[in-house]
């Protein structure tokens, strides 16, 4: 994942909002409008943040569904590892504007990987609310449809074995 991304960073959900970028293309659609996660980083695992100072980053997430769609299942405080790259920098590869969803000026990233996107939950977690369990940790990467048992965040990245995969029910 290191070598499609920009960034890998661990951190916790701070919440979901509906995004609208400019994209910077002359053709196609002129605007997108996904799913805006807020991360409160706690460390970057492998590259480097754009701004490499800021604690809170903005990913864009791809597919249909809504902001109250995610966080009716992905409560804040929830554990997630993404690795990403930069959407919306002037000299980034892709070159989208920000419209809405984050502060002005914010740096919005994409996943790189399906693989290099994951939740941690634990058995008996409730949605909406920050694990206690002593239960041993599931990462559920939603990208993949799978899970990978007895491993979490700090897991997934450089060094580590890759998690085998479990089909997800």
């Amino acid at each position: 994942m290191t070598e499609f991304s920009e960034a890998g960073v661990i951190g916790t959900v701070a919440g979901f909002t509906q995004g609208e970028l400019d994209t910077n293309a002359p053709e196609g659609t002129p605007t997108y409008s996904p799913v805006l996660m807020k991360i409160d980083v706690s460390r970057t695992v492998a590259g480097e943040l754009t701004d490499p100072r800021s604690d809170t980053i903005y990913v864009a997430l791809p597919g249909n569904l809504e902001a109250f769609e995610y966080e009716t299942n992905v409560g804040v405080g929830t554990p997630v590892v993404v690795y990403v790259n930069d959407i919306t920098s002037p000299d980034g590869l892709v070159g989208m504007s920000l419209k809405s969803g984050a502060p002005e000026g914010t740096t919005v990233y994409t996943v790189t990987h399906p693989g290099g996107f994951a939740f941690e939950f634990r058995a008996g977690d409730e949605p909406n609310q920050r694990s206690t369990s002593s239960e041993e940790p599931v990462l559920v990467f939603p990208y993949e449809s799978g899970v990978a048992q007895g491993v979490g965040v700090d897991d997934l990245v450089p060094g580590e074995d890759v998690p085998a995969l479990i089909e997800a029910p």
